[in-house]
């Protein structure tokens, strides 16, 4: 959002663009452990593959989208707006899942 009020400012900019990265890198760790804990075994793997897939498919739509958006409405505010939305609801949805407690988890497995 930084970015796009603050189009003009190259240090709020980069400053922005640092503070989002180190949200998003620290967050990975968690996200990462939610699979094995839902899923066992080789569902664990196939659910990971899947969102590795997912992700390398949002790797050509991300710049793509900004891309259009950029040749459609002459800035980047259309394009950065889009991926602010596409952030949170992809912060709703991982809120929606709901993990198993850990002892729920070993009665399962047993």
């Amino acid at each position: 959002m930084l970015s796009v009020v603050f189009q003009r400012h190259t240090w709020v900019l980069i400053l922005g663009f640092a503070i989002a990265q180190m949200a998003l890198r620290s967050l990975a760790g968690v996200f990462w452990a939610i699979p094995p804990q839902l899923l066992g075994g080789p569902a664990a793997a196939a659910g990971i593959g899947l969102i590795n897939a997912i992700g390398n498919v949002g790797g050509f739509v991300g710049p793509t989208m900004i891309g259009v958006l950029r040749d459609t409405t002459g800035g980047y505010r259309g394009g950065l707006l889009a991926l602010t939305v596409v952030l949170v609801l992809e912060a709703i949805a991982v809120l929606q899942v709901r993990v198993p407690r850990t002892d729920a988890v070993k009665d399962r497995a047993s």
